[in-house]
């Protein structure tokens, strides 16, 4: 977030988390009957809010599973394999969410990272998943939120099933 859209405020503010796009452009907002938001029988708020383009950070939200973890992210089956197969030649141990011992191949994993932020690329379908901008699941985070960019509150409470009536 740092190089992409300006340091912190202050040393102790993390980010804040946002929906950019849910599930695509056509459900921008998440679905507050939709299981999954908070434990079952919690009361959450969900907010709209208005932020400038400059301070967001936008990012594919499957493919942040990706770093999340401290994986490597190949754009193909193939390129997975050959990254896998060459640690192994070099006698480098992947441990699953760890970083790696040897610098270069640790660098190698943080830029594979990338393409998490290249939004409109449309990746392979059976490997990446093949979404267009307009169906993807569009993550945003930004450094502060003030009272005037907040546009809606909505507050409700989550629910288990779907087939459970939703409390708004």
């Amino acid at each position: 977030m740092e190089q992409r859209i300006g340091p912190r405020p202050r040393p102790s503010i993390y980010p804040l988390w946002a929906w950019l796009q849910w599930r695509g452009i056509a459900h921008r907002k998440p679905d507050l009957c939709s299981p999954g938001h908070l434990p079952d029988g919690t009361r959450g708020v969900r907010l709209a809010c208005e932020v400038s383009d400059d301070q967001l950070l936008l990012s594919d939200f499957q493919l942040w599973h990706v770093p999340l973890n401290y994986g490597y992210l190949a754009l193909t089956e193939a390129e997975d394999k050959a990254f896998e197969a060459e640690l192994v030649s070099h006698g480098i141990v992947d441990t699953p969410g760890e970083p790696l011992s040897d610098p270069i191949y640790h660098q190698r994993i943080l830029d594979s990272w990338e393409p998490i932020f290249d939004l409109d690329t449309v990746h392979s379908k059976d490997w990446l998943g093949g979404e267009t901008r307009e169906e993807k699941s569009i993550q945003a985070t930004f450094w502060s939120l003030s009272l005037s960019q907040v546009r809606e509150v909505t507050v409700f409470t989550s629910r288990r099933s779907r087939w459970t009536p939703c409390d708004l």
